[in-house]
Protein backbone atom coordinates (compact mmCIF):
# COMPACT_ATOMS: atom_id res chain seq x y z
CA UNK A 1 0.00 0.00 0.00
CA UNK A 2 0.91 3.64 -0.42
CA UNK A 3 -0.63 6.19 1.92
CA UNK A 4 -0.66 9.96 1.47
CA UNK A 5 -2.08 12.88 3.39
CA UNK A 6 -5.73 11.79 3.06
CA UNK A 7 -5.69 8.93 0.59
CA UNK A 8 -4.49 5.35 0.18
CA UNK A 9 -3.59 3.22 -2.83
CA UNK A 10 -3.70 -0.56 -2.48
CA UNK A 11 -1.66 -2.83 -4.73
CA UNK A 12 -3.17 -6.29 -5.12
CA UNK A 13 -1.30 -9.52 -5.70
CA UNK A 14 -2.46 -9.65 -9.31
CA UNK A 15 -0.94 -6.24 -10.06
CA UNK A 16 -4.22 -4.31 -10.01
CA UNK A 17 -4.58 -1.06 -8.10
CA UNK A 18 -7.40 0.13 -5.81
CA UNK A 19 -7.66 3.68 -4.48
CA UNK A 20 -9.63 5.45 -1.77
CA UNK A 21 -9.82 8.87 -0.13
CA UNK A 22 -8.97 12.38 -1.27
CA UNK A 23 -8.58 12.83 -5.03
CA UNK A 24 -8.46 16.62 -5.21
CA UNK A 25 -5.02 16.40 -6.86
CA UNK A 26 -6.08 13.55 -9.22
CA UNK A 27 -3.53 11.36 -7.46
CA UNK A 28 -5.70 8.21 -7.31
CA UNK A 29 -5.23 7.23 -10.98
CA UNK A 30 -8.97 6.93 -11.65
CA UNK A 31 -10.90 7.04 -14.91
CA UNK A 32 -13.28 9.42 -13.11
CA UNK A 33 -10.47 11.88 -12.35
CA UNK A 34 -13.02 14.62 -11.64
CA UNK A 35 -14.05 12.91 -8.38
CA UNK A 36 -12.62 14.86 -5.44
CA UNK A 37 -13.48 12.24 -2.79
CA UNK A 38 -13.71 8.45 -3.11
CA UNK A 39 -15.33 6.70 -0.15
CA UNK A 40 -14.69 3.10 -1.21
CA UNK A 41 -11.80 1.25 -2.81
CA UNK A 42 -12.11 1.91 -6.53
CA UNK A 43 -10.26 0.29 -9.41
CA UNK A 44 -7.67 2.52 -11.08
CA UNK A 45 -7.41 3.31 -14.78
CA UNK A 46 -4.09 1.45 -15.12
CA UNK A 47 -4.17 -1.72 -17.21
CA UNK A 48 -0.54 -2.79 -16.75
CA UNK A 49 0.56 -5.14 -13.97
CA UNK A 50 1.86 -2.85 -11.23
CA UNK A 51 4.57 -4.01 -8.80
CA UNK A 52 5.36 -0.75 -6.95
CA UNK A 53 3.41 2.36 -6.07
CA UNK A 54 4.44 5.50 -4.18
CA UNK A 55 2.10 8.33 -3.21
CA UNK A 56 3.24 9.90 0.05
CA UNK A 57 1.95 13.42 -0.62
CA UNK A 58 -0.05 14.72 -3.60
CA UNK A 59 1.35 12.90 -6.62
CA UNK A 60 1.60 9.21 -7.45
CA UNK A 61 4.11 7.12 -9.38
CA UNK A 62 3.56 3.53 -10.53
CA UNK A 63 6.15 0.95 -11.63
CA UNK A 64 5.05 -1.97 -13.81
CA UNK A 65 6.49 -5.47 -13.88
CA UNK A 66 8.03 -4.72 -17.27
CA UNK A 67 9.80 -1.67 -15.85
CA UNK A 68 7.54 1.04 -17.24
CA UNK A 69 6.69 4.10 -15.18
CA UNK A 70 3.49 6.14 -14.89
CA UNK A 71 2.69 9.23 -12.84
CA UNK A 72 -0.39 11.34 -12.16
CA UNK A 73 -1.33 14.58 -10.41
CA UNK A 74 -2.70 17.99 -11.34
CA UNK A 75 0.28 19.46 -9.46
CA UNK A 76 3.58 19.38 -11.36
CA UNK A 77 5.02 22.86 -10.91
CA UNK A 78 8.41 21.43 -9.86
CA UNK A 79 8.52 18.62 -12.41
CA UNK A 80 7.94 15.94 -9.77
CA UNK A 81 5.95 13.80 -12.24
CA UNK A 82 9.10 13.29 -14.32
CA UNK A 83 7.27 13.48 -17.65
CA UNK A 84 9.69 15.92 -19.28
CA UNK A 85 7.55 19.02 -18.80
CA UNK A 86 5.83 20.99 -16.05
CA UNK A 87 2.42 20.08 -17.43
CA UNK A 88 -0.04 18.55 -14.95
CA UNK A 89 -2.02 15.45 -15.85
CA UNK A 90 -5.38 14.30 -14.53
CA UNK A 91 -4.79 10.73 -15.68
CA UNK A 92 -1.79 8.40 -15.57
CA UNK A 93 0.91 9.56 -17.98
CA UNK A 94 3.96 7.49 -18.97
CA UNK A 95 7.40 8.64 -17.84
CA UNK A 96 9.09 8.03 -21.16
CA UNK A 97 12.34 9.89 -20.44
CA UNK A 98 13.93 6.66 -19.19
CA UNK A 99 12.93 4.94 -22.42
CA UNK A 100 14.53 7.24 -24.96
CA UNK A 101 11.17 8.81 -25.80
CA UNK A 102 9.62 5.47 -26.75
CA UNK A 103 6.70 4.83 -24.43
CA UNK A 104 6.44 1.20 -25.50
CA UNK A 105 10.07 0.38 -24.84
CA UNK A 106 10.82 -1.67 -21.73
CA UNK A 107 14.55 -1.07 -21.52
CA UNK A 108 16.56 1.93 -22.58
CA UNK A 109 19.65 1.03 -24.61
CA UNK A 110 22.83 3.05 -24.85
CA UNK A 111 26.12 1.68 -26.25
CA UNK A 112 26.82 -1.65 -24.53
CA UNK A 113 24.64 -0.69 -21.56
CA UNK A 114 21.10 -1.43 -20.45
CA UNK A 115 19.35 -0.15 -17.37
CA UNK A 116 16.12 -0.87 -15.58
CA UNK A 117 14.09 1.03 -12.96
CA UNK A 118 13.45 -1.23 -9.95
CA UNK A 119 12.06 1.04 -7.20
CA UNK A 120 10.42 4.43 -6.67
CA UNK A 121 9.70 6.95 -3.90
CA UNK A 122 7.82 10.25 -3.76
CA UNK A 123 8.26 13.33 -1.60
CA UNK A 124 6.19 16.50 -1.49
CA UNK A 125 7.66 18.00 -4.68
CA UNK A 126 10.30 15.47 -5.73
CA UNK A 127 10.61 11.82 -6.76
CA UNK A 128 13.39 9.22 -6.59
CA UNK A 129 14.14 6.14 -8.69
CA UNK A 130 16.51 3.19 -8.22
CA UNK A 131 18.13 2.18 -11.48
CA UNK A 132 20.14 -0.99 -12.07
CA UNK A 133 22.50 -0.94 -15.03
CA UNK A 134 24.92 -3.49 -16.53
CA UNK A 135 28.32 -2.13 -17.50
CA UNK A 136 30.51 -3.23 -20.40
CA UNK A 137 31.87 -6.13 -18.34
CA UNK A 138 28.39 -7.43 -17.53
CA UNK A 139 28.50 -6.38 -13.88
CA UNK A 140 25.51 -4.72 -12.29
CA UNK A 141 25.78 -1.08 -11.21
CA UNK A 142 23.37 0.82 -8.99
CA UNK A 143 22.23 4.38 -9.55
CA UNK A 144 19.92 6.87 -7.88
CA UNK A 145 17.89 9.11 -10.18
CA UNK A 146 15.55 11.94 -9.25
CA UNK A 147 13.28 14.69 -10.52
CA UNK A 148 11.33 17.63 -9.12
CA UNK A 149 12.36 20.32 -6.65
CA UNK A 150 15.93 20.41 -5.37
CA UNK A 151 15.88 23.78 -3.64
CA UNK A 152 16.72 22.15 -0.28
CA UNK A 153 19.16 19.58 -1.67
CA UNK A 154 16.61 16.75 -1.75
CA UNK A 155 17.95 15.81 -5.19
CA UNK A 156 21.52 16.26 -4.00
CA UNK A 157 23.52 18.45 -6.38
CA UNK A 158 20.84 18.74 -9.07
CA UNK A 159 19.90 22.40 -9.36
CA UNK A 160 16.48 24.07 -9.36
CA UNK A 161 13.47 22.14 -10.66
CA UNK A 162 14.11 19.10 -12.85
CA UNK A 163 11.19 17.81 -14.94
CA UNK A 164 12.73 14.51 -16.05
CA UNK A 165 14.67 11.88 -14.06
CA UNK A 166 18.37 12.74 -13.83
CA UNK A 167 21.25 10.80 -12.31
CA UNK A 168 22.06 11.80 -8.71
CA UNK A 169 24.66 9.29 -7.55
CA UNK A 170 26.17 5.92 -8.37
CA UNK A 171 26.44 3.39 -5.53
CA UNK A 172 28.85 0.47 -5.42
CA UNK A 173 26.51 -1.70 -3.31
CA UNK A 174 22.93 -2.76 -4.07
CA UNK A 175 20.28 -0.29 -2.90
CA UNK A 176 17.78 -1.86 -0.52
CA UNK A 177 15.35 1.03 -0.12
CA UNK A 178 14.71 4.69 -0.90
CA UNK A 179 12.30 7.00 0.89
CA UNK A 180 11.34 10.67 0.85
CA UNK A 181 10.11 13.20 3.36
CA UNK A 182 8.65 16.55 2.40
CA UNK A 183 12.07 18.01 1.55
CA UNK A 184 14.62 15.30 2.38
CA UNK A 185 15.60 11.90 1.00
CA UNK A 186 17.09 8.65 2.34
CA UNK A 187 18.95 5.81 0.62
CA UNK A 188 19.50 2.51 2.46
CA UNK A 189 22.01 0.03 1.03
CA UNK A 190 21.87 -3.75 1.42
CA UNK A 191 24.98 -3.66 3.61
CA UNK A 192 23.20 -1.43 6.15
CA UNK A 193 24.77 1.88 5.19
CA UNK A 194 22.32 4.79 5.26
CA UNK A 195 22.62 8.09 3.37
CA UNK A 196 20.35 11.09 4.01
CA UNK A 197 20.30 14.45 2.23
CA UNK A 198 18.06 17.47 1.71
CA UNK A 199 16.51 19.85 4.22
CA UNK A 200 17.98 19.71 7.72
CA UNK A 201 16.00 22.60 9.19
CA UNK A 202 14.41 20.24 11.72
CA UNK A 203 17.40 17.91 12.09
CA UNK A 204 15.80 15.31 9.81
CA UNK A 205 19.21 14.54 8.26
CA UNK A 206 20.89 13.90 11.65
CA UNK A 207 23.41 16.67 11.00
CA UNK A 208 24.34 19.79 12.93
CA UNK A 209 21.56 22.27 13.66
CA UNK A 210 23.75 24.92 12.05
CA UNK A 211 23.31 23.26 8.64
CA UNK A 212 19.97 24.02 6.97
CA UNK A 213 20.44 21.71 4.01
CA UNK A 214 22.73 18.90 2.88
CA UNK A 215 23.37 18.55 -0.85
CA UNK A 216 25.85 15.67 -0.67
CA UNK A 217 24.42 12.33 0.59
CA UNK A 218 25.37 12.20 4.27
CA UNK A 219 26.46 8.82 5.70
CA UNK A 220 24.80 8.09 9.05
CA UNK A 221 26.94 6.40 11.68
CA UNK A 222 25.87 2.78 12.22
CA UNK A 223 24.19 0.04 10.21
CA UNK A 224 20.44 -0.11 9.66
CA UNK A 225 17.80 -2.55 8.50
CA UNK A 226 15.06 -0.02 7.71
CA UNK A 227 14.41 3.70 7.34
CA UNK A 228 11.20 5.73 7.18
CA UNK A 229 11.01 9.41 6.29
CA UNK A 230 8.23 11.43 7.87
CA UNK A 231 7.28 14.88 6.69
CA UNK A 232 10.00 16.52 8.80
CA UNK A 233 11.62 13.66 10.71
CA UNK A 234 13.35 10.34 10.06
CA UNK A 235 13.08 6.95 11.79
CA UNK A 236 15.92 4.43 11.52
CA UNK A 237 15.92 0.80 12.69
CA UNK A 238 19.33 -0.40 13.88
CA UNK A 239 20.59 -3.59 12.27
CA UNK A 240 22.68 -4.91 15.15
CA UNK A 241 20.91 -3.43 18.19
CA UNK A 242 17.42 -3.65 19.67
CA UNK A 243 16.69 0.02 19.08
CA UNK A 244 15.29 2.60 16.73
CA UNK A 245 16.70 6.08 16.19
CA UNK A 246 14.40 9.06 15.70
CA UNK A 247 15.46 12.50 14.51
CA UNK A 248 13.76 15.41 16.24
CA UNK A 249 13.60 19.16 15.81
CA UNK A 250 14.02 19.51 19.59
CA UNK A 251 17.18 17.42 20.02
CA UNK A 252 20.70 17.83 18.66
CA UNK A 253 21.29 14.07 18.55
CA UNK A 254 18.95 11.31 17.30
CA UNK A 255 16.63 9.96 19.99
CA UNK A 256 17.35 6.32 20.81
CA UNK A 257 14.33 4.19 21.68
CA UNK A 258 15.43 0.81 23.04
CA UNK A 259 13.29 -2.25 22.46
CA UNK A 260 12.77 -5.07 24.93
CA UNK A 261 14.62 -8.28 23.98
CA UNK A 262 11.34 -10.14 24.52
CA UNK A 263 9.79 -8.58 21.42
CA UNK A 264 10.91 -7.95 17.86
CA UNK A 265 10.35 -4.94 15.66
CA UNK A 266 7.79 -5.91 13.05
CA UNK A 267 7.62 -2.57 11.28
CA UNK A 268 7.94 1.20 11.69
CA UNK A 269 6.17 4.06 9.99
CA UNK A 270 5.52 7.77 10.43
CA UNK A 271 2.55 10.04 11.13
CA UNK A 272 2.08 13.80 11.02
CA UNK A 273 3.55 16.11 13.66
CA UNK A 274 6.80 14.09 13.74
CA UNK A 275 5.14 11.07 15.34
CA UNK A 276 6.27 7.48 14.85
CA UNK A 277 4.33 4.22 14.69
CA UNK A 278 6.23 1.25 16.10
CA UNK A 279 4.80 -2.21 15.53
CA UNK A 280 6.27 -4.91 17.79
CA UNK A 281 5.36 -8.53 18.35
CA UNK A 282 6.20 -11.50 20.53
CA UNK A 283 5.18 -15.13 20.12
CA UNK A 284 1.51 -14.46 20.87
CA UNK A 285 0.72 -10.76 20.50
CA UNK A 286 1.16 -7.70 18.33
CA UNK A 287 1.52 -4.25 19.87
CA UNK A 288 0.98 -0.84 18.28
CA UNK A 289 2.95 2.03 19.82
CA UNK A 290 2.58 5.71 18.90
CA UNK A 291 5.69 7.74 19.79
CA UNK A 292 5.75 11.53 20.10
CA UNK A 293 8.59 13.67 18.64
CA UNK A 294 10.66 13.05 21.79
CA UNK A 295 10.43 9.28 21.29
CA UNK A 296 8.08 8.80 24.26
CA UNK A 297 5.11 6.45 23.88
CA UNK A 298 1.96 8.57 23.93
CA UNK A 299 -0.43 5.68 23.28
CA UNK A 300 -0.15 1.92 22.87
CA UNK A 301 -2.46 -1.03 22.54
CA UNK A 302 -2.46 -4.72 21.70
CA UNK A 303 -3.61 -5.45 18.19
CA UNK A 304 -6.08 -8.33 18.32
CA UNK A 305 -7.15 -9.60 14.93
CA UNK A 306 -10.18 -11.32 16.51
CA UNK A 307 -11.60 -7.89 17.35
CA UNK A 308 -11.53 -6.73 13.76
CA UNK A 309 -15.09 -6.34 12.50
CA UNK A 310 -15.61 -8.30 9.26
CA UNK A 311 -16.61 -6.02 6.41
CA UNK A 312 -19.88 -6.74 4.69
CA UNK A 313 -19.44 -8.88 1.61
CA UNK A 314 -16.47 -10.93 2.83
CA UNK A 315 -17.01 -14.58 3.63
CA UNK A 316 -14.38 -15.07 6.33
CA UNK A 317 -14.88 -18.84 6.37
CA UNK A 318 -13.66 -18.82 2.79
CA UNK A 319 -11.00 -16.24 3.49
CA UNK A 320 -9.40 -18.39 6.20
CA UNK A 321 -9.03 -21.38 3.91
CA UNK A 322 -5.50 -21.83 2.56
CA UNK A 323 -5.37 -20.68 -1.04
CA UNK A 324 -2.70 -23.22 -1.99
CA UNK A 325 -2.88 -27.00 -2.35
CA UNK A 326 0.34 -27.71 -0.43
CA UNK A 327 -0.08 -29.47 2.88
CA UNK A 328 1.55 -27.94 5.93
CA UNK A 329 4.50 -30.11 6.94
CA UNK A 330 4.98 -28.78 10.44
CA UNK A 331 1.54 -27.62 11.58
CA UNK A 332 3.01 -24.25 12.55
CA UNK A 333 1.73 -21.05 10.99
CA UNK A 334 3.57 -17.74 11.08
CA UNK A 335 2.10 -14.26 10.94
CA UNK A 336 3.57 -11.69 8.59
CA UNK A 337 2.82 -8.08 9.49
CA UNK A 338 2.75 -5.08 7.20
CA UNK A 339 2.30 -1.51 8.41
CA UNK A 340 1.35 1.45 6.23
CA UNK A 341 0.50 4.93 7.47
CA UNK A 342 -0.67 8.24 6.09
CA UNK A 343 -0.55 11.52 7.94
CA UNK A 344 -3.44 10.74 10.29
CA UNK A 345 -4.25 7.06 9.73
CA UNK A 346 -2.68 3.64 9.36
CA UNK A 347 -3.32 0.20 7.87
CA UNK A 348 -2.10 -3.02 9.49
CA UNK A 349 -2.15 -6.06 7.21
CA UNK A 350 -1.65 -9.49 8.74
CA UNK A 351 -0.97 -12.61 6.68
CA UNK A 352 -0.63 -16.16 7.96
CA UNK A 353 1.44 -18.82 6.27
CA UNK A 354 3.28 -22.04 7.00
CA UNK A 355 6.90 -20.94 7.25
CA UNK A 356 8.19 -24.25 5.85
CA UNK A 357 6.14 -23.85 2.68
CA UNK A 358 7.01 -20.17 2.52
CA UNK A 359 10.74 -20.86 2.73
CA UNK A 360 10.58 -23.52 0.04
CA UNK A 361 8.50 -21.54 -2.42
CA UNK A 362 10.02 -18.18 -1.55
CA UNK A 363 7.23 -15.75 -2.38
CA UNK A 364 3.97 -14.28 -1.12
CA UNK A 365 1.75 -16.30 -3.43
CA UNK A 366 1.06 -18.87 -0.72
CA UNK A 367 -0.36 -16.66 1.99
CA UNK A 368 -3.14 -18.37 3.92
CA UNK A 369 -5.29 -15.26 4.01
CA UNK A 370 -6.69 -13.91 0.80
CA UNK A 371 -9.59 -11.57 0.19
CA UNK A 372 -10.79 -11.87 -3.37
CA UNK A 373 -12.03 -8.79 -5.19
CA UNK A 374 -13.72 -8.36 -8.53
CA UNK A 375 -10.76 -6.53 -10.05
Amino acid sequence: MACGERHAIMLLENGRVLSIGDNSYCQLALDQFYLSEVNKFTKSSLRDEIVKVSSKFNHSIFLTREGRLYSCSNVNHCGQLGIGSFMSTNVCYPISCFFGGNRNSILYHVPNKTFRVVDIATGMNHSLFIVEKYNNEGRKEFYLFGCGDSSMGQLSKLQGCVNSPQEIKKFEEPIKKIDCGSNHSAVLLENGKLFIFGSNQKNQCCASFNINKISEPFLINGTFSDVQCGKDHTVMVSMDKLEILITSAKCKEPIVRRISPNVKIASVSTLSNSRTVLLTQNETSVFVNILNPEGIIESAWEYNQNRVIPKQGYDFNEVRKPKHDHSCECGCFTSKLRLFSGHQFMYIILEKFCHTIYQKLGNNNFSDIQINTKC
